[in-house]
């Protein structure tokens, strides 16, 4: 028989992101997981709400905890700012990202 699943509400801390839609996030591995870009209300241009090319390290602790830190991202390869996109692992440590709409309209 199949052991019943119970939700838990976690205990955020540190640099919490805004709520936001259409955005990623990829397991890294058991506890740390990577969550980039999206659509919340902190970015906005004309206006409207544009997709932001944030990233967030969310790690999870065996008490329950979930801390997040922003990694600010720079250079040249910096994905640009979209929502509604793919995203997945590749090997121990990449995230690639794939697709998704750069402006709300």
């Amino acid at each position: 028989m199949s052991k019943e699943l119970t939700w838990i509400k976690l205990e955020s801390n540190g640099d919490v992101p805004n709520p936001r839609l259409g955005h990623t996030m990829v397991q890294m591995d058991r506890k740390m997981f990577v969550m980039f870009g999206g659509l919340d209300n902190s970015r906005k241009e004309g206006g409207k709400i544009s997709p932001n090319n944030q990233v967030f390290l969310l790690k999870i602790s065996d008490n329950g905890e979930a801390h997040w830190k922003e990694i600010p991202c720079e250079g040249m390869e910096k994905p640009l700012p979209r929502s509604n996109h793919a995203a997945c692992k590749i090997g121990n440590s990449l995230m690639f990202i794939f697709g998704g709409l750069y402006s709300s309209t």
